[in-house]
């Protein structure tokens, strides 16, 4: 090629060490499906939560444990802590939906997880917040990320296996 560098106009030297051409392909360790999994996980998670949500807020109402109206306030502390437990155990169940969606299980589905649970959580006992008593905001909605952490932990890592190689 003509008014090119000799630098530009060279092609690479093919491999001749044996080594080199048998050397694994190393891949993206974050190609772009990961992102998509780690939304699909956060928005399975919230789907569930809110399902697992209202199905027991639905039962507590039907066993009398919760007023049918839902502008009565609670004031007693038996029917605070069940609904506490409820959130519990949808924060729970969420994170290992999360995390069995997003493969491998991730810390940023359940961090987006958490945080859409927060702030959704938010919004809903900022509107209601002269029906419950002040701590049981504050518990719920300080429980809901480190429960949905945990349920991100209870699913098992599959194990890798041994290495190529390996003896």
């Amino acid at each position: 090629m003509k008014g090119r560098p000799a630098s530009l106009t060279r092609e690479p030297a093919p491999a001749t060490n044996a080594r080199a051409l048998l050397a694994p392909v190393h891949h993206d360790p974050n190609p772009p499906r990961t992102n998509m999994r780690n939304l699909a996980a956060a928005i399975s998670g919230y789907a569930l939560w809110a399902v697992l949500w209202l199905t027991g807020n639905a039962v507590l109402r039907s066993l009398d444990v919760l007023p049918d109206d839902g502008a009565q306030p609670i004031r007693s502390t038996g029917p605070l802590l069940m609904v506490l437990w409820l959130g519990v155990i949808c924060s729970v169940l969420a994170g290992c939906v999360a995390s069995l969606v997003c493969r491998p299980p991730s810390r940023t589905s359940l961090a987006a997880l958490g945080f859409l649970l927060f702030v959704s959580g938010c919004y809903f006992e900022l509107s209601g917040w002269n029906l419950t008593p002040v701590w049981y905001h504050c518990v719920f909605l300080g429980m809901l990320i480190p429960a949905t952490l945990a349920g991100g932990r209870i699913v098992k890592r599959p194990d890798p296996g041994p290495a190529m190689g390996a003896p």
